[in-house]
């Protein structure tokens, strides 16, 4: 009797050592991947801070853009403003 479960508990220990090589395997692989995904993240976020340098001037440039048509908008406003009181004044 003592033979019998001596060879149980050896038949459950292979299995609980099958069963930890196959985490040891998986979590190898999962590593592999885990490393391979990190570096390409890292890369990604390298090449959207260069996109976002690169693209600086030109949010730059369109802010001034923008401030240069509302001080003509505001330009004209008034030469149009003026116009109507030299017409509406002067007969």
């Amino acid at each position: 009797m003592d033979e019998n479960r001596l060879d149980r508990l050896e038949a459950k220990i292979d299995k609980i050592a099958e069963a930890v090589a196959s985490v040891d395997r998986t979590l190898e692989r999962n590593t592999t991947s885990l490393e391979f995904h990190v570096k390409r993240t890292d890369l990604a976020e390298e090449r959207i801070e260069q996109v976002a340098e690169s693209l600086r001037p030109i949010e730059q440039h369109v802010a001034m853009v923008q401030g240069a048509l509302k001080l003509l908008t505001l330009g004209l406003a008034v030469v149009g403003t003026l116009a109507g009181l030299f017409k509406f004044f002067v007969p």
